[in-house]
């Protein structure tokens, strides 16, 4: 396939990678990168000559999370909430797990820079994920009304912790995340992409002497957390009273939010998104 908003390799055997390739965007996901970040996904997936996945992100970041300029301009354009209302497979924005975390091979998040919201979510939703000392994760858009009850933090850290910052909507350090469990090791961005590489390296090596072993201790592994495959099926939810009162108040907020990007662009929604929070980092 001739991907437009990706780069799909094989840089050594039994190594596939996916790298966002939208720096001038912060590799912000759009609909046409997540529709090419499924299919790539389903190559590595069908490719029996692949045990592991890399994730990356070309430029100053791994992935600054949804694209808010494309959600403001669908909004404006049709009056729909793009992640709500828009049909096609894009709507899985808010998953991936079939993409990370129920992906047949070992999927490894390379990370640096910012990974907010959705690229927060690939990256805490890898099998694996190797942040450099710069890496920034949180899911901002809690400040503006979203919802955290499928986040993959909710399962690799303790409650406390995912409370402190999902009720504040205050990001973390590389170093932070390592110790809330969300990221396996924090090393030099220098020396990111040799670490990466050579767990991946190792996998590859183990798969080709045992061909199945990686996808078949991932599974059972896996089978340990039945209640991450439970929530990560889109057919999974549990819909409350309260929470229909909530969708309908807080989806003003959201089309304010969108409204002002598209007339005063990201910068300006994001500042008035954050306006009165004491701690940004």
């Amino acid at each position: 396939m001739d991907y437009k908003t990706i780069i799909y390799d094989k840089p050594e055997e039994g190594i596939a990678r996916i790298t966002f390739n939208r720096p001038e965007a912060m590799n912000a996901l759009s609909l046409q990168l997540i529709d090419e970040l499924y299919e790539a996904a389903d190559e590595a997936a069908n490719d029996d000559g692949v045990a592991v996945l890399v994730y990356r992100g070309a430029g100053r970041a791994f992935s600054a999370g949804r694209d808010f300029k494309e959600r403001a301009a669908v909004r404006a354009a049709t009056g729909k909430d793009i992640a709500r209302e828009v049909p096609g497979k894009s709507h899985g924005i808010l998953g991936f797990g079939d993409q990370t975390w129920l992906h047949p091979k070992c999927t490894i998040a390379q990370v640096h820079g910012y990974a907010l919201g959705g690229g927060d979510l690939i990256a805490s939703a890898c099998d694996i994920t190797i942040a450099s000392e710069d890496a920034k994760f949180g899911f901002p858009e809690i400040r503006y009304g979203g919802l955290t009850d499928d986040w993959f933090w909710n399962w690799l850290m303790s409650p406390k912790l995912v409370k402190e910052y999902m009720l504040t909507g205050r990001n973390m350090t590389a170093q932070e995340a390592k110790e809330n469990g969300l990221v396996n090791r924090v090393v030099p961005l220098e020396k990111l992409e040799e670490t990466v590489m050579s767990l991946a390296r190792d996998m590859a090596n183990l798969d080709k002497n045992h061909p199945g072993i990686i996808r078949a201790n991932k599974a059972a592994i896996n089978r340990s957390h039945p209640e991450i495959a439970r929530a990560l099926d889109p057919r999974f939810f549990m819909h409350r009273g309260w929470m229909a009162t909530f969708s309908a108040t807080v989806a003003a907020d959201r089309a304010k939010f969108d409204e002002k990007v598209a007339k005063e662009g990201v910068r300006a929604g994001v500042a008035s998104m954050h306006k009165g929070f004491t701690n940004d980092r």
